[in-house]
C-alpha cells in the first residue's frame, strides 16, 4: 500500500546503502477510494510522483475542506489557500511503485507475509528491520501479539434493503467520473467515509452513512427508515443518489446505528535476536 511504498522511498533517502525489500500482496493496484492528503505530505513525495499526481494535468487535484455534510469541488491549480490534495488510491500506489522500482536498492516482490515467514526471516537473520505497514488486519501486529485499546471516534448508520441494482458491489467515491472530468475540476468529491455502499454475499445491500453526534442521538432506537424525520430520510436519499442506487419505499429499509471505533496497539516494536520488528500506519491502529 501507499504507506509501505512511501516508507521504502524515505528509508532510501535517509540511507542510500540500505537494501530494502517491499512485500506487496497485490498483483495490481485497483482500489478506487479517494485519499485526502495534506499539502505538507504531498511536498514529501518524490518530485516525479508529486508532478504525476498534482502537477499540471496530473491524476489528482486540490480541494477546499468542505463542511462535514457537504461536498468539495476539485481544483487542478493549487493556490496558497488549498492545503488538501485529493487522489484516487490506485493512482497514488501505482505512481509510488513505479518510482521506487527504478531504484536498484529497492526490490518490490509479490509476496504475502505470514507469521511463519516472519519467524523464518528472524531465524535466518535475513533483515535488520521488519516493518509492518499491512493495514488494519496486520499480520505483523498479530505476530507481535500486540494488545489493543479501543476508542470511540464517530457514529454511523446503515440502511439495509433489497436493491433492484444487481451490479452494485463496491463503488468508488467518484461516481461515473472520467479522468478528464476529474482533471477539469468538474467532479465533486464527498469527504472520505461519509458515504459507503456495498453488497452482501446474499441479496441484501448496505448503504452506510457517517453521522454527526446530534444526528446519532436524534435517531434513538428507530429501526425503520419510515420512522426517521424528513432531514434524515433526505440524507439517505443523497447517499443513494451518490451511488446511483434506487431505494425502496422507506418502510422497506431497515436501520442499524453503531459507534465507529479505532483501536491502538499497546506495543508497536520488539527486537528478536538481531531483528527489530515494528508496525506503523494502520497496522498500529
Amino acid at each position: 500500500g501507499p504507506v509501505g511504498l512511501f516508507l521504502a522511498y524515505y528509508i532510501n533517502r535517509l540511507d542510500k546503502s540500505a537494501e530494502i525489500t517491499v512485500c506487496e500482496k497485490r498483483t495490481a493496484y485497483e482500489r478506487k477510494q479517494i485519499v485526502i492528503m495534506h499539502n505538507r505530505n504531498i511536498q514529501r513525495l518524490p518530485a516525479s510522483v508529486k508532478s504525476d499526481l498534482f502537477g499540471r494535468g496530473g491524476k489528482g487535484c486540490y480541494v477546499k475542506p468542505p463542511p462535514f455534510d457537504q461536498v468539495s469541488t476539485c481544483y487542478t491549480n493549487k493556490t496558497k489557500n488549498l492545503l488538501l490534495g485529493s487522489v484516487v488510491m490506485r493512482y497514488l500506489e501505482t505512481s509510488l511503485h513505479d518510482y521506487i522500482e527504478k531504484n536498484p536498492q529497492i526490490s518490490v516482490i509479490q509476496n504475502e507475509v505470514t507469521s511463519k515467514r516472519i519467524d523464518r526471516m528472524i531465524e535466518r537473520g535475513t533483515y535488520d528491520y521488519i516493518i509492518g505497514t499491512d493495514g488494519k488486519s496486520s499480520v505483523v501486529r498479530n505476530w507481535l501479539d500486540a494488545k489493543v485499546d479501543t476508542y470511540e471516534v464517530g457514529y454511523g448508520l446503515v440502511f439495509l434493503f433489497d436493491s433492484p441494482n444487481p451490479s452494485l458491489k463496491r463503488t468508488d467515491n467518484v461516481k461515473g467520473a472520467t479522468e478528464r472530468q476529474i482533471q477539469a475540476g468538474e467532479v465533486k468529491l464527498v469527504p472520505q467515509h461519509r458515504f459507503r455502499a456495498f453488497r452482501s454475499r446474499g441479496l441484501n445491500y448496505y448503504l452506510a452513512v457517517q453521522l454527526l453526534k446530534t444526528e446519532y442521538d436524534q435517531i434513538g432506537n428507530t429501526r425503520n427508515m419510515a420512522e426517521l424525520d424528513p432531514d434524515m430520510q433526505n440524507l439517505a436519499e443523497q447517499a443513494a443518489a451518490f451511488y446511483g442506487i434506487t431505494l425502496p419505499t422507506p418502510d422497506k429499509v431497515a436501520l442499524s446505528k453503531f459507534p465507529i471505533d479505532i483501536t491502538l496497539a499497546r506495543k508497536f516494536t520488539q527486537k528478536v535476536k538481531k531483528t527489530r520488528v515494528t508496525i506503523i500506519g494502520d497496522a498500529y491502529m
